[in-house]
């Protein structure tokens, strides 16, 4: 993406505005999956699969190595006979399995198969080599620094909303801003 498709004037002087339209241009391509996209058209597959494979891998990690129907509905924000139903295609298709909890032998939860396993493999190699073709023609050490100063930046403004959230729940009001 060329900058003049970021900032309506690339000519801005104030870096502040220049990030703040970079952001917003990342928003537009999370909002429309413009990434997830490119890369699923590269392994065959429909990006709400891929979304359900993914909230079964989060929730294997997150719930001790079990997922429902029931999680994959509230992680995705779906009616849950909807995500029946895609888990059913997924099923279906090879790329989950149903079993039953170890747990609580009366739960049914779903894994992935070694096909998903896989696919999410592939998956990450495509968006990756996507993020390497985007920088090819950056200097080593303009792609290092880039993805240190990425992280970085990430890492501040996810503080930063913490900080506000935390605040926000304790009632208190957030301290005057000091000027000169």
């Amino acid at each position: 993406m060329s900058s003049q498709a970021v900032h309506p004037d690339p000519s801005a002087d104030d870096p502040i505005v220049r990030i703040d339209f970079a952001m917003s241009a990342i928003r537009r391509m999370v909002s429309r999956r413009v990434i997830g996209r490119v890369v699923v058209d590269q392994v065959g597959m429909q990006l709400s699969h891929l979304d359900v494979i993914e909230a079964v891998r989060r929730a294997e990690e997150e719930e001790e190595g079990e997922a429902t129907v029931g999680a994959v509905a509230q992680r995705l924000g779906l009616d849950p006979s909807r995500a029946s139903r895609m888990v059913a295609q997924l099923v279906e298709a090879g790329l989950l399995r149903r079993d039953v909890s170890q747990a609580d032998g009366r739960r049914a939860v779903v894994r992935l198969t070694d096909h998903s396993l896989d696919l999410v493999k592939q998956i990450r190699i495509a968006k990756r080599t996507l993020i390497r073709d985007a920088v090819s023609d950056w200097s080593e050490t303009d792609v290092s620094r880039f993805s240190e100063m990425f992280e970085q930046f990430i890492g501040a403004i996810t503080a930063r909303a913490e900080e506000k959230a935390a605040e926000r729940e304790a009632g208190a009001a957030p301290a005057p801003s000091t000027t000169a």
